[in-house]
């Protein structure tokens, strides 16, 4: 497994009435996840582990590759 910082991009609810289309946030959730990046456990998706300890892992994500911005891998120590 490889440390890595996941950029993407989160669906997000803007409105929670009635509102005007001119009102809506232009601006995209731009969502800044780091991990262990855990190889071809989902087809089409980046599997991200917030822990690790080295049999087993906590808190998992499956994004879609389709929403990933930036992928940069970081040095272990």
């Amino acid at each position: 497994m490889i440390p890595a910082i996941v950029t993407w991009y989160d669906a997000h609810a803007d409105a929670t009435t009635w509102t005007d289309i001119a009102e809506l946030d232009p601006m995209p959730r731009v969502i800044t996840s780091v991990g262990w990046l855990i190889p071809d456990a989902v087809h089409d998706h980046i599997t991200l582990a917030q822990s690790f300890d080295g049999d087993t892992v906590d808190s998992v994500l499956h994004i879609p590759c389709a929403v990933v911005g930036d992928i940069r891998q970081l040095e272990e120590t």
